[in-house]
């Protein structure tokens, strides 16, 4: 039985590969996640990118980019979002590999506080996840990331926040190890396309 993972954009979690070159720098301002999950803030320098889609399904990370992620081709999936003045879906995607699963959803919000108030309900989400583990997250202005088990695999979840901004990445797996790796090299892909 495949374990499909729903994000939202209250509970979206998102990361960055650790072989970025940004560093993490703890922020004393931002709030300490519960049941050993840290929030990290970090530095990130703005890279060249392209035009970001809007209500994108797929574009930023497609079927082939998971293929190499997950090591097996995946079945892909997105939906339309509805509209709300406040967010505007840039792109998304579920991706399902017999070797696990890889979701994606990058949002922009209208409001100053917007995405500060994702990262606090992600790392309410981790402060309430049976297990949690923590891991650093490099990349965007604030940061969580952490595993967890579900039924007999394990899921990383990450949330950045960049600027207005926010990416999330789920990643399932059997090995905890790879959950985390395959999140955090999705994100870091994720990252460096938002300018």
């Amino acid at each position: 039985m495949s374990v499909v993972v729903v994000m939202t954009a209250a509970a979206t979690l998102v990361g960055c590969n650790s072989s970025t070159p940004n560093s993490t720098t703890p922020n004393s301002s931002t709030p300490t996640g519960g049941a050993g999950v840290d929030v990290t803030s970090t530095a990130a320098a703005k890279p060249t990118t392209a035009a970001l889609p809007k209500n994108g399904k797929c574009v930023l990370l497609t079927t082939e980019k998971a293929a190499t992620l997950l090591g097996a081709t995946p079945k892909s999936s997105s939906t339309d979002h509805s509209g709300d003045s406040a967010i505007i879906h840039i792109d998304g995607c579920t991706h399902i590999a017999a070797t696990g699963n890889l979701g994606y959803d990058i949002n922009e919000y209208a409001g100053a506080d917007s995405t500060t108030v994702i990262i606090q309900q992600a790392t309410a989400a981790a402060g309430r996840a049976p297990g949690a583990k923590k891991f650093a997250v490099p990349g965007g202005d604030a940061s969580i990331g952490f595993t967890t088990a579900v039924g007999s695999k394990t899921m990383a979840r990450i949330a950045i926040a960049k600027g207005a901004y926010t990416v999330s990445v789920n990643a399932t797996n059997a090995d905890a190890t790879k959950a985390r790796q395959i999140a955090l090299d999705a994100a870091a892909i994720l990252v460096s396309a938002i300018p």
